[in-house]
Order: structure tokens, then sequence, then C-alpha cells
């Protein structure tokens, strides 16, 4: 199984099997991770969001019953939305978190432009020194900021509002 950090996964079971094989996410066999359980008809649903800087592995596995399940293999997204909201950037819906980038890979940002008005966002190797990526503006509704890490980036990187410095 092979999933993106930053993302919200369902995962659909009917009761019966649920019922034989507890399906459970966990950061090692019999270690649950947080997650959301609900019944709809006949169904038990799962879901499951995975943080951006939380643990570097996870299994899936039943509770009464280890070998059946698996490792889940986590991937950085390489596209991620912004949204400024509160006084945070969310990027994929998580509040301002801290990403781990590759070199070699390309990411890109998007964001709708009502939502940046007075929010101007940002990517540099210090608050005040903006990296040099490609800013798109891919239609009057949305804008786009591409970053391709290289073997002459720096080290790490910052996400960060131009205008507000709390944003960062």
């Amino acid at each position: 199984l092979r999933l993106l950090k930053g993302y919200t996964y369902s995962f659909f079971i009917t009761a019966d099997a649920y019922a034989a094989y507890p399906f459970t996410i966990g950061t090692s066999v019999g270690t649950p991770f947080t997650t959301t359980k609900t019944t709809e008809l006949l169904l038990v649903k799962i879901l499951f969001t995975i943080p951006f800087d939380g643990p570097s592995s996870f299994v899936y596995f039943s509770t009464n019953n280890a070998a059946k399940g698996n490792s889940i293999l986590l991937k950085m997204p390489t596209t991620l939305t912004v949204v400024p909201k509160n006084g945070y950037f969310y990027l994929n819906g998580q509040k301002q978190p801290t990403l781990t980038i590759y070199r070699g890979k390309t990411y890109t940002f998007t964001a709708n432009n009502a939502d940046m008005v007075g929010f101007p966002f940002a990517i540099g190797s210090t608050l005040t020194t903006p990296f040099a990526g490609t800013v798109t503006t891919v239609s009057s509704y949305s804008t786009s900021w591409t970053v391709t890490v290289t073997d002459l980036t720096t080290a790490s990187l910052v996400y960060y509002c131009t205008t507000i410095s709390s944003m960062a």
C-alpha cells in the first residue's frame, strides 16, 4: 500500500469482515495510530490522515491476527495546496506543517488567488531570501509556485508570507 503524506484516506470494510479481522493502522503491529471509525449501513469506514511531520512508517493489521496486514509506504506529495487561514498557511489541510523535500524532485504549491489576497506566499532559503523558483499565474483564479530541488539548493527552505512574519 503506497500513500502520500498530508492526505486523508478512507478505508471501507464490510461489517462482517471487520468483526472477524478488525482493521487497524499503526506505527507498528500492536501500536495503533489515531484513526476515526464509523459504521455506515453494512460498512465500517476508517479515516486515516497522514501528517507531514508524523511517523516515517505505518502498517495496517488486524488486532486479532497480526499476520493479516502489511507495511504502508509513505511518499511526500509533489503538489501541495496552500490556504491561508487564521494567521497560518495550511498545506493540504494541515496547519503549517514541516515538509521533507528531496533533491532531484520538483514540488508545486498551488493556491486560489482570492484566498491569497493580503497573504503573499514565498519560498526561500531564509525569510528574506526568496528561492529562484518559478511562479506561474495559471489563471485569474489560481497561482502555482514550482520549486525544483537540485544539488545546489540550500539544505533547508522555508515557506512564508512576505507581509506577515508569524506565517512562517
